[in-house]
């Protein structure tokens, strides 16, 4: 499930990044239209120009790249459902998400779910029943009476006097206790080598979930430091092209303005995938995922 969201994710990714890449296209395409006027009129230099169209066969060289990764990316998320490939339906898009509230305290009960943790218990729950049935063999399956001063053999065909035949006694494990005693001693060695493993795949669980929990945080602050930049970066390219298009600077300033604010859309479509993935990391490292209680 987690590998099926994950490919959705990056499906949505790219739909996004197509999206942005279109647009960035449309506005080197105006700003191409404004090149080729001035230069035609005697504006600007030649060089401005083809500077304009080295910037737009760039960003349009982008389109076929991401289409095609979009319908390698549909049929990736067809395989893990199942289905032939084909065109995926979308729902909401990637921005649109809203990522689930993660809670400030998670109960620890709740790495019980995933499979490493029960059977990593399972196993020391094993180990530890197969000691005690090593310790139990060492007493003999009979009853003592002390009213009647006599042993009570748990067989029908009981005989006194082959209780006390070492050969094939009951009371034999008394007398081999050297095999018994190796026997436990595995059987302990087994129960801590299940209690050390299912440790470790405590430790391993708390890490993991820690590691989900701060990546999603940070990344969370690295987004709205990304969407600051970018609003900064779209005031800049207005005011560069409306410097360019009165004369008061050069193309240079406007190609800087759209690259960074390209650059900087991308970062943010990219920053959104990541934290994306990092609930999904942290609910498949939670074994299912959590729910927020209700704090009215």
């Amino acid at each position: 499930a987690s590998t099926t969201a994950r490919a959705y994710v990056s499906l949505l990714s790219l739909d996004r990044q197509l999206y942005v890449t279109r647009e960035t296209l449309e506005s080197r395409r105006q700003a191409l239209r404004v090149a080729e006027d001035r230069a035609s009129l005697g504006y600007t230099s030649q060089l401005e120009l083809t500077q304009a169209q080295s910037e737009y066969e760039a960003t349009a060289q982008l389109l076929p790249q991401l289409q095609q990764a979009i319908r390698e990316q549909e049929h990736a998320v067809r395989l893990l459902s199942g289905a032939l490939p084909g065109a995926v339906q979308r729902g909401t898009g990637l921005l649109a998400i809203e990522p689930p509230a993660v809670p400030g305290v998670l109960p620890s009960e709740l790495l019980r779910r995933r499979p490493d943790i029960h059977q990593a218990e399972l196993l020391l729950a094993a180990s530890d029943l197969n000691l005690q049935a090593q310790r139990d063999r060492f007493l003999p399956q009979v009853q003592v009476s002390a009213s009647l001063g006599r042993l009570f053999v748990n067989s029908r065909d009981y005989d006194p006097v082959r209780v006390w035949d070492i050969g094939a006694s009951v009371l034999a494990p008394i007398f081999d206790a050297g095999r018994l005693e190796a026997g436990v001693n595995i059987a302990v060695a087994q129960r801590d080598q299940a209690a050390f493993a299912y440790r470790a795949a405590a430790l391993e669980a708390f890490s993991e979930v820690e590691n989900s929990l701060s990546a999603e945080g940070n990344l969370r602050q690295q987004i709205e430091r990304v969407e600051t930049r970018r609003a900064v970066l779209e005031r800049s390219l207005a005011l560069a092209e409306d410097r360019y298009r009165a004369g008061y600077s050069s193309y240079l300033e406007t190609l800087d303005a759209q690259r960074n604010l390209f650059n900087t859309e991308l970062t943010a479509v990219q920053l959104r995938e990541r934290q994306l993935n990092a609930l999904i990391d942290l609910y498949q490292v939670l074994g299912g995922g959590w729910q927020v209680a209700d704090q009215r």
